[in-house]
């Protein structure tokens, strides 16, 4: 499994879980989860455990449902923004389609 947490792979095998680890990977696996603050494989715990720690407060909080129906109202926003500028794109497609083949038939009258 060292290949899957951005260990060097010391086998003689090409593919990982083949029988031909040296037993190592897992207690170095084991000794990271229990020293707590590791960074496994550039994975940064401190943005997660202050979410989780902003959570708890907010979830604490007498205002906790208005909270979370800002939070929802925020994300509904951003989806119809989202929304709108891809229909704006798909609108801005269109249009040039239309021009193009507007151009397109004049060329091809002019030329007749």
């Amino acid at each position: 499994m060292s290949w899957f947490f951005g260990k060097p792979n010391t086998s003689t095998s090409s593919e990982p879980g083949t029988g031909h680890e040296t037993g190592h990977e897992n207690e170095d696996f084991e000794d990271n989860l229990n020293n707590k603050g590791t960074v496994i494989s550039g994975f940064d715990s401190t943005a997660l455990e202050r979410g989780a720690k902003a959570m708890r407060e907010i979830e604490s909080s007498t205002h906790a449902k208005d909270a979370l129906k800002l939070a929802m109202m925020q994300e509904k926003t951003k989806q119809a923004e989202f929304s709108k500028r891809e229909k704006e794109l798909e609108l801005a497609k269109l249009q040039g389609e239309m021009e193009r083949r507007q151009q397109q038939q004049k060329l091809n009258e002019e030329q007749e």
